[in-house]
């Protein structure tokens, strides 16, 4: 196509104009070219349409708000009709056609351009206008009884609408064509919905129509199944209350105000997960997170923001919608990676304000409750809790990692890996808000948090920046406390590492409530097993001086042995039971149950890096026992821990030692140093442990 002359002036003029509210100005930026003969076709593809998407590209960056962006937009309409009161009326003998834009879409300008396009090739075109409801199209089209419908859509997640509307046609037996950025470079979106025709442009689809109004039969094209075709619509029908619902979570985290600007966002997020599961393509929802990426930040707002919304969408999504929230969970995951590699975000951070006062539970007093009965905090916690705090440490790749259980005051960590204060205040602690959510609470980065901003570990020394925390539910359904990792630069996790998390959250959980048990039929908390098997043999003692000493005591001495056995018996059979009804498996031990949370560890790590299967890095081992790496490495030399070595010449090794290791704990690390070999086969020095970076 020649370039029209004047037609960069112009579309400057336009642009500038528009910018400021000249509305004047604005408008006679088009006398020049309409002076110079310019043609209707010329003005609208080389003038309108380049500064419509000129107008969006700047209102996307920032550059604009919304009032110039709608000026804009509102001048290259007024123009439009100026151009082609210009140029008169063709002569419309080819049929009737009506062009709407889909259900849910307002970008109506290529609508309009690509009737004003048609009437020049001779069709008489009706223009429906923006975001006509389905049954409002269908009822126009039942009076108007044209030759074919045209339906324009520019946003991906409008395709439901586009699907509905299109029904709505079909059900009048007429022909249906559709275009707009939303159906992409080929007819596969325009075959999803159900169009007998897809075009790019007013002309290719000008051509269309005379092939498909000139067939005596014309072959209708189908839409996908019924079953994700109506888990579609379903989903698209319900995302104005699930983002509204996204959007109550993400007040958590962000602040109510900031949340609520964040409702359009998470609707368009679900509806365009709605599209993707009509259109069959999970790219659609990866290059909408992408454009979202892009306008918040654009706007301020920290990617890590973005992670935090896309997470509280994915926690709204029902079970029924468990694909979907697959689809989501994967689009979290790669731009949580790519953020780890793009290193922290150097967005501009908001102001900071002061935290809120304590927040509390509504059932605050029966929570303290149930705190009391499950958790004394004034005795050490046994070491299986320990473990699964290093197992969160090593699995989200944390320094920090804590169980902590909220009081009337504080919160009061009770095992932890790595340094963390014993006691917060509770008005600047973050599990005290986690303990409010159903779900998980992942800060990606607290100095951008509203609220956590200004706290003290956030604000100052040790400058906490990332937190991921999981609600600790006990019988009743009170949360009393937390398992949280803390990191010191801004991230997220994994949809998998999340996944491991819960379930450890779980595992704290079910001992509290086994412990609590345990305590309510023995009548002391603080009795352990081996302490009642240490009373047992006292009283096997005491029989036996009784049959040598006092023997007419001797019956009622050993009647007395029999019962505390028998009772010990009755014990232990019922916290099977009651460890049974808890995990739903009477079958699985402690032992199974670690097992099973170190495969998930494995396949953590495995989907970070490509690990071997069953093997775990030095990295990960020490995170696990709370030691350092050369501690691992002294172990492995002296044959405690069979190293595995890999391609790069790494150390790994096998995840059932290392658990047989964990669950001994008698590890004596030795002052032997294991002396790695000079390379790795590749000119690079391999030393476990000086930090195990693989």
């Amino acid at each position: 196509m020649v370039g029209l002359p004047g037609v960069r002036t112009a579309r400057a003029a336009l642009l500038t104009a528009a910018a400021s509210g000249d509305w004047d100005t604005a408008i006679s930026s088009v006398a020049p070219l309409l002076e110079g003969g310019a043609a209707q076709g010329e003005i609208l593809n080389q003038l309108l349409l380049p500064t419509q998407v000129e107008a969006g590209a700047r209102w996307h960056a920032n550059r604009w708000g919304v009032v110039e962006e709608r000026l804009c937009t509102a001048a290259c309409e007024s123009i439009l009709t100026l151009v082609e009161a210009s140029h008169g009326r063709r002569p419309t003998d080819k049929g009737h056609l009506v062009i709407a834009c889909v259900e849910g879409e307002h970008h109506s300008f290529p609508a309009r351009a690509a009737a004003c396009d048609l009437r020049e090739l001779g069709w008489r075109v009706t223009f429906a206008g923006a975001d006509v409801p389905a049954d409002q199209l269908r009822s126009f089209l039942a009076a108007e009884r044209p030759d074919a419908a045209l339906l324009s859509c520019t946003l991906p997640a409008n395709l439901t609408g586009a699907q509905r509307s299109v029904r709505a046609a079909h059900d009048l037996g007429l022909p249906v064509l559709v275009g707009g950025a939303a159906f992409g470079r080929d007819q596969q979106r325009a075959e999803c919905v159900g169009a007998d025709a897809w075009a790019t442009t007013a002309h290719a689809a000008g051509d269309l129509l005379d092939g498909v109004l000139g067939a005596a039969a014309r072959p209708r094209i189908r839409a996908l199944g019924d079953d994700p075709a109506r888990q579609a619509q379903r989903l698209a029908a319900t995302a104005p209350l699930l983002a509204r619902i996204a959007a109550g979570a993400l007040g958590a985290l962000i602040g109510t105000d900031r949340a609520l600007g964040a409702e359009p966002w998470a609707q368009n997020i679900l509806r365009t997960l709605a599209a993707s599961l009509l259109a069959g393509e999970e790219q659609l929802v990866h290059e909408d997170v992408d454009w979202v990426v892009e306008h918040a930040t654009a706007r301020g707002e920290s990617p890590h923001t973005v992670v935090s919304l896309l997470s509280a969408v994915a926690t709204a999504l029902p079970e029924s919608f468990g694909s979907e929230r697959h689809t989501l969970q994967s689009a979290i995951d790669r731009l949580a990676l790519q953020l780890a590699d793009s290193g922290p975000s150097s967005a501009p951070l908001p102001p900071r304000t002061p935290g809120p006062s304590d927040p509390s539970p509504a059932n605050e007093t029966a929570r303290l409750a149930a705190l009391a009965t499950h958790v004394d905090q004034s005795s050490p916690p046994d070491r299986h809790f320990t473990e699964l705090v290093h197992l969160a440490a090593a699995v989200c790749e944390a320094p920090i990692a804590f169980v902590s259980f909220i009081d009337a005051d504080s919160q009061r960590l009770w095992a932890q890996a790595g340094e963390a204060p014993h006691m917060i205040p509770r008005g600047e602690s973050i599990c005290a808000r986690t303990i409010l959510q159903p779900h998980p609470v992942i800060v990606s980065d607290l100095a951008a948090h509203p609220y956590f901003a200004a706290t003290p570990l956030v604000a100052n020394e040790p400058r906490w920046r990332f937190y991921a925390g999981i609600p600790i539910v006990v019988g009743g359904g009170f949360a009393i406390g937390t398992l949280a990792v803390v990191d010191f630069s801004p991230r997220t996790l994994l949809s998998t590492q999340t996944g491991v998390l819960k379930a450890l959250a779980n595992e704290v959980a079910l001992h509290l409530e086994v412990d609590r048990f345990r305590a309510e039929r023995i009548g002391d908390p603080h009795r352990s097993d081996e302490d009642r098997m240490t009373r047992l043999m006292a009283q096997v003692v005491d029989v036996r001086a009784t049959e040598e000493g006092l023997p007419e005591t001797l019956l009622s001495t050993q009647t007395g042995v029999l019962k505390a056995l028998a009772n010990e018996v009755a014990l232990h059979l019922e916290v099977d039971r009651f460890r049974a009804e808890r995990i739903g498996d009477p079958h699985r031990s402690d032992e199974d149950r670690m097992t099973r949370l170190m495969a998930q560890v494995v396949d953590v790590r495995a989907t970070e890096e490509g690990l071997p299967e069953r093997l775990l890095s030095t990295r990960d081992v020490a995170r696990l026992f709370g030691v350092s790496t050369r501690t691992v490495a002294n172990w492995a030399t002296s044959g405690q821990l069979q190293p595995v070595r890999t391609a790069g010449g790494h150390y790994r090794f096998l995840i059932d030692r290392v658990l047989e290791l964990l669950m001994e704990r008698d590890v004596d690390p030795g002052p032997v140093e294991l002396q790695p070999e000079p390379g790795d086969g590749q000119g690079r020095s391999v030393d476990p442990a000086a930090g195990d970076r693989a």
